[in-house]
């Protein structure tokens, strides 16, 4: 989780820095044009990278020279590696008897969860505070009365001049916007310098300035732990202000009338105490009156120049999404055959890639495969063996799946993967006797394991166009909790999306066995049933070694020697 954020506020910073270098070209532009740059700085608070690149890998790109520059992009873009890592020894990428899981330690001090907590005790605060605020000026509103002063929104005077009421003028609202003016401010300033006032607040409704202070307000509120969002609402503020001055002045308003309208509202009025409720004050009032009185060349963008901002803007958004795009088509070029398995040392990598936290490669990596499996140059089976890296009944990886899908939360190969680490864990602390002789400890075990796996697993399912994965350890996790009805509608589910899909039905063909309260008979029922729906003969003799295999089984357990596999497929 803290591995995620730091990443993402990473990203954002570059990008920062990135439209700091923009607005300082265009220092001489048109104030509108820095303010839109910031804005659009602001939102990438809200969309984060690692989403943009799940996104990617359901494409593909093949492009010699991107691959090569992929690895190196992932690193600067994701350069905070996850803060917990197992000690040595912890980590066994060899074959062998997995270990019984333990419950893993808890520290007393849970780091992560301390810091989630005041991170929602501040965003809660925050919203609060406003939420009050925001209240108050809307009961003003509510008693103020209407004034007849031309103008395109309804204006209204507040009618005391208590503390609370006597702020400057102001936009109140977003769909329906008012123009809430002080009382009696009509006898305190001239009646040219009230026309400034109302021409500079209509500038606002205009741009729909109240509707983007909103926005990065919830900025502000999620981030208020990040003094560069601060800063960068105070350079919005100030950009919106300058901007509507522009707009005013070329409008026809004179400059000696306008500036002084500001400076009498500064001294007479308290400023609004919400950004979204859009004034006239602040905005670093001195620069701003020495633009507004000393003239100064001010350029519009021309066609050309709007077409490069559009062009940087839609990289900034298009960059992730290829770099995903990449990496997908990378782990689908290692693929060299429909037909082939990764060995152990591919299992081994991708344990690797897990316990060295590296995520963007291990992410890219296995929905990559995902991808290849979907476009046909993945066999099913070897997809399913692919996987099979995360069958690992170890506590100590616990922490690095939940950084893995804390890090891309929109990853289907993430939640997929931590479904099948706890789906192994569960039957690996249930074993393989019969139940007589599973301790009670054992089947309690087992069972929360597996209502984690099928969480995940469920979970998973909306995250990619076809999981059969996700389908089969779902049925698999059916067979150990007891769930034959629900097993089949998984299985009807499965095979709307491939109809002769052989790892949704391998899965179901084992729950069907005697010791799982099936038969034999109702075995070779859905053997023929696979026959109709037109199997391969590769694919029949698979489910042929199951039917094989179920009837060697009953020979032993007529003789007493048989035991149980909670997970045979």
């Amino acid at each position: 989780m803290i591995q995620a954020v730091l990443n993402h506020l990473w990203q954002s910073t570059l990008l920062v820095a990135v439209i700091g270098l923009l607005t300082w070209l265009l220092r001489n532009y048109r104030a509108s044009v820095r303010y839109s740059l910031w804005f659009a700085a602001s939102l990438k608070f809200l969309l984060p990278f690692s989403l943009l690149v799940t996104l990617g890998t359901h494409l593909s790109w093949h492009s010699p020279r991107a691959i090569a520059v992929a690895p190196i992009l992932s690193q600067v873009v994701e350069p905070f590696p996850a803060h917990l890592t197992p000690a040595p020894g912890e980590f066994n990428a060899s074959p062998g008897p997995a270990r019984k899981p333990t419950p893993a330690p808890q520290s007393r001090l849970d780091l992560t969860a301390i810091l989630r907590g005041l991170w929602a005790c501040g965003t809660s605060l925050i919203l609060a505070l406003w939420i009050v605020r925001w209240l108050r000026i809307r009961r003003v509103v509510r008693h103020a009365v209407p004034l007849a002063i031309a103008a395109p929104i309804p204006v209204r005077a507040a009618q005391t001049t208590a503390p609370q009421t006597n702020i400057e003028p102001g936009v109140v609202g977003v769909a329906r916007p008012v123009l809430l003016l002080p009382h009696g401010i009509a006898q305190s300033i001239e009646p040219q310098q009230l026309r400034a006032i109302v021409a500079h607040e209509v500038e606002h409704v205009r741009r729909h300035d109240n509707l983007t202070a909103a926005i990065f307000m919830l900025i502000q509120a999620l981030f208020w732990f990040y003094p560069l969002v601060w800063w960068l609402g105070t350079r919005l503020h100030v950009e919106r202000e300058r901007a509507c001055d522009e707009a005013v002045i070329a409008a026809g308003c004179q400059r000696e009338t306008y500036a002084q309208s500001i400076l009498n509202v500064c001294r007479l009025y308290l400023q609004l105490p919400l950004p979204c409720v859009a004034g006239i004050a602040g905005g670093e009032l001195q620069k701003r009156i020495e633009s507004i009185m000393v003239p100064r060349p001010v350029h519009a963008l021309s066609a050309a120049a709007g077409v490069l901002l559009g062009l940087t803007a839609t990289s900034a958004v298009l960059a992730p999404i290829a770099l995903g795009a990449v990496s997908a088509t990378t782990a689908s070029a290692q693929v060299q055959t429909p037909a082939e398995t990764p060995d152990g040392s591919q299992l081994a990598l991708s344990r690797e890639l897990l316990r060295q936290e590296r995520y963007a490669e291990l992410d890219q990596t296995m929905n990559g495969l995902q991808q290849a499996y979907k476009s046909g140059t993945l066999d099913e089976l070897a997809l399913l063996h692919a996987f099979t890296a995360f069958g690992l009944a170890d506590p100590a990886f616990e922490s690095h799946f939940n950084a893995w899908i804390d890090t891309y939360p929109g990853s289907y190969a993430a939640r997929l993967a931590r479904g099948i680490y706890y789906f192994r864990s569960g039957v690996q602390t249930r074993g393989t006797r019969f139940a007589v002789h599973t301790t009670k400890e054992q089947t309690r075990g087992m069972k929360l394991y597996l209502d984690k796996a099928r969480e995940d697993l469920q979970a998973s399912l909306v995250l990619d166009s076809k999981p059969m994965l996700s389908y089969n350890y779902l049925i698999r996790v059916g067979m150990a909790l007891g769930g034959r009805e629900s097993n089949r509608q998984l299985l009807d589910a499965a095979l709307k999306l491939d109809r002769v899909a052989l790892i949704a039905r391998r899965p179901y063909l084992y729950s069907l066995q005697t010791r799982w309260g099936g038969s034999l008979n109702e075995m070779l029922d859905f053997m023929q049933e696979s026959r109709n729906e037109g199997l391969t003969d590769s694919q029949l003799s698979v489910l042929q070694k199951v039917v094989d295999d179920e009837r060697e089984w009953l020979r032993h357990w007529q003789g007493g020697s048989a035991q149980t596999n909670v997970d045979p497929g």
